[in-house]
């Protein structure tokens, strides 16, 4: 049952929340994985999120509000992992698959871009990781990301302007770099 099917007049019963968290649950691990940076992170923070959404599921007052109050709950326990664990580097790189149509070096080249995304994503600091990940990835509105993460618009705005910076100036790096060893393999006659 997708999350916009639910009424607000359905009773919050153990039944609808065990209906909600089977629908939910693939979208979140993608979420938690992506954020994590390791499935075996992400699964920790998607049983804990779940579980405190257990503990508080009579006191939310509409099941339109499930969503919104899952994706906090799911992020701050992805901050505490990260910032317990201090992993910024992906154990695997699974949940960044990349889906193309041409030819086999067309493919390869798309793979080895997608895989300098991930890594340039994951290596951000983990509120700005989260920021592009509800945004591009959940496509989350700015409004819907403030109410997610618990903060200000313009801090969410902030935080954009902070990550897609420090993405251009990694992938400008990156295109730099790619050039200078271009320029070392290719043979010099004369």
């Amino acid at each position: 049952m997708e999350e916009q099917q639910w009424r607000q007049t359905e009773p919050q019963t153990e039944s609808n929340f065990w209906q909600w968290m089977e629908s939910y649950y693939p979208k979140a691990m993608r979420l938690a994985c992506l954020l994590c940076g390791n499935r075996a992170d992400g699964e920790d923070a998607v049983q804990e999120s779940f579980l405190l959404m257990y503990r508080h599921w009579d006191q939310i007052k509409t099941p339109a509000a499930y969503p919104a109050y899952f994706t906090r709950t799911l992020t701050r326990q992805v901050w505490k992992i990260c910032k317990k664990t201090r992993r910024e580097e992906p154990a695997e790189e699974e949940t960044w698959s990349v889906l193309t149509e041409g030819s086999p070096e067309e493919q390869v080249l798309a793979r080895q871009q997608a895989s300098a995304l991930y890594q340039a994503v994951l290596a951000l600091p983990i509120k700005q990781r989260t920021v592009i990940v509800l945004y591009y990835y959940q496509d989350l509105s700015i409004k819907e990301i403030a109410k997610a993460m618990g903060t200000l618009e313009g801090t969410v705005k902030s935080r954009l302007f902070s990550a897609r910076k420090q993405l251009r100036k990694q992938w400008e790096e990156s295109q730099e770099e790619a050039k200078v060893d271009e320029k070392k393999r290719t043979p010099q006659f004369g």
